[in-house]
């Protein structure tokens, strides 16, 4: 049996009715929570939420007295009952004082839904789950220090906690670790390897450190985004940015490496979202700037990238290589979703070029996920140095794993992948659609050294550039007959540097195509 897009439309806004009901109520109202409360499957409570699924009564009646709401009235919504069947709720008129409170009440409330989450970057939640756990809080010193890179437009970009084991504390027994283990119950509560096969940990000592601090700071790492441990025997890369080496050094990149929710988001006359194809060595750094100038939602996809409820939401990531891809997948799905539904997405989705990689399960879903896309596009192309530079810094940050030469083997032959996909795409839409922007970092003067845990200062530089490149082509195919976004740009990195971006010349030299 086929339905209209009319009932379709009344089923999703009568089943949106009961979310907004059990949110209101305080209670879980993601399409997860549905799923296990009412005994579906996640997808199948979400294709019923969007619409795409005509949901059975049974379903309908379960989630409005799941919500609180008759079920007849909803039946009515729907267009299953008449009207006159639905039930009315009671009138009540609170007495005056009681109303003008609720208005006062209602006033806040509008206000603290503009203010976005705080997300914490991931080594100040573990110094916090440091200081809050009564065993090891005694045990251990923390540090944080942060680097920074750019010459001309200089950023803060890595974040490092540093955890070391307080003078005359020793590492806790494989016992002991297994008792904590066990007490803690959660996924990141797991027991080290023995060391590494080239003797640099022969008595396992620092992974026994780790395994501790592993299980102290797991659960506060919930939903913080990408982050690396680094500090092994046998690699060199963080060791200028340690008090001691070898360590304990959680890392992270508080601008690219955290999603961050939308905050009064620019919008223009063609509103779509913006996938940028990107990572450190290219455009990372630009798909950041670029949302937080827009006010957009940032989602740097992950294998920990989850929609429930409509919402992208930072999740646990899944021990699978091929929860990455399905990363992008789910992103890509939701772009599709939001724009069938005609809701705008304020967002900018960074997406690592690794995802577009051969590989023997997906093929090529992943690249036809990119060139189907009704999002903009923004890719970058790296400069061949920049990519030797973080090739030869891998070797240096593990001892065991793809060696440099193999990772950049792959790579390039990924980023072809991208580029014939967009090339395609290209050609479907026509070159007058001004859907995708292809930019292309220029080499540094002299090769950069991959010994450094900074970034290159050009690197960061022309990373900024490219970003104010790609709002000066938005202001163009997305803002046709309104007032320049340049001059309504959201507090931010790039509203700072406005004035230098415009002045510099630099910025001219990143090519197109």
């Amino acid at each position: 049996m086929t339905y209209s897009d009319d009932e379709r439309e009344a089923v999703r806004v009568a089943l949106e009715g009961c979310r907004a009901a059990l949110t209101a109520d305080g209670r879980p109202s993601g399409d997860s929570a549905l799923a296990g409360a009412l005994g579906y499957k996640t997808e199948t409570v979400r294709k019923y939420m969007l619409g795409e699924r005509m949901p059975p009564p049974r379903f309908v009646r379960s989630l409005s007295e799941l919500a609180g709401v008759a079920p007849a009235r909803v039946f009515a919504a729907i267009g299953w009952l008449p009207g006159s069947q639905a039930p009315t709720a009671s009138p009540y008129d609170p007495p005056p004082e009681l109303a003008a409170a609720l208005r006062s009440i209602g006033s806040v409330e509008e206000y603290v839904r503009t203010l976005p989450p705080v997300r914490l970057p991931a080594p100040l939640r573990a110094a916090a789950a440091l200081s809050a756990d009564r065993g090891a809080a005694g045990r251990f010193t923390a540090g944080l220090t942060h680097l920074g890179s750019g010459r001309d437009h200089p950023l803060s970009t890595v974040l490092v906690g540093e955890f070391r084991l307080a003078d005359g504390a020793l590492a806790l027994s494989r016992r002991q670790l297994a008792e904590r283990a066990l007490r803690a119950d959660h996924p990141g509560a797991a027991l080290p390897d023995v060391g590494p096969a080239d003797g640099t940990d022969a008595d396992g000592t620092h992974a026994r450190v780790r395994a501790e601090l592993r299980i102290v700071f797991s659960p506060a790492l919930r939903g913080a985004g990408e982050y690396s441990w680094q500090g092994e025997p046998g690699t060199s890369l963080w060791a200028p940015a340690a008090a001691r080496w070898p360590g304990h050094l959680l890392v992270q990149n508080v601008l690219t490496d955290l999603h961050r929710p939308a905050l009064q988001p620019w919008q223009g006359t063609e509103q779509r979202p913006l996938v940028v194809v990107g990572a450190v060595w290219s455009a990372a750094h630009t798909a950041a700037l670029i949302a937080e100038a827009l006010g957009w939602e940032y989602v740097p996809v992950s294998s920990a990238t989850v929609v429930d409820g409509g919402r992208v939401v930072p999740g646990d990531p899944p021990h699978r290589r091929s929860a990455r891809l399905r990363g992008w997948a789910v992103i890509a799905r939701h772009i599709d979703d939001r724009q069938r539904l005609r809701q705008p997405w304020p967002a900018v989705a960074l997406v690592r070029p690794y995802v577009f990689a051969e590989d023997p399960h997906y093929g090529r879903v992943p690249l036809e996920l990119l060139r189907r896309t009704p999002a903009r596009v923004l890719y970058v192309r790296p400069s061949p140095r920049y990519l030797d530079w973080w090739a030869a810094r891998r070797d240096l940050t593990a001892v065991a794993g793809t060696p440099g030469h193999v990772w950049r083997a792959g790579i390039d032959r990924a980023l072809e992948r991208v580029e014939e996909t967009l090339a395609a795409r290209r050609a479907d839409l026509g070159p007058a659609a001004g859907r995708d922007l292809l930019l292309s970092l220029p080499d540094p003067p002299q090769p950069p050294c991959a010994a450094d845990p900074r970034l290159p200062d050009r690197l960061v530089d022309d990373q900024f550039r490219c970003a104010w490149r790609a709002l000066e082509w938005l202001d163009g195919v997305a803002n046709r007959g309104w007032p320049s976004l340049l001059g309504e740009l959201r507090p931010s990195h790039l509203a700072a540097r406005a004035d230098e971006l415009r002045a510099d010349l630099a910025a001219r030299v990143i090519r197109t195509g």
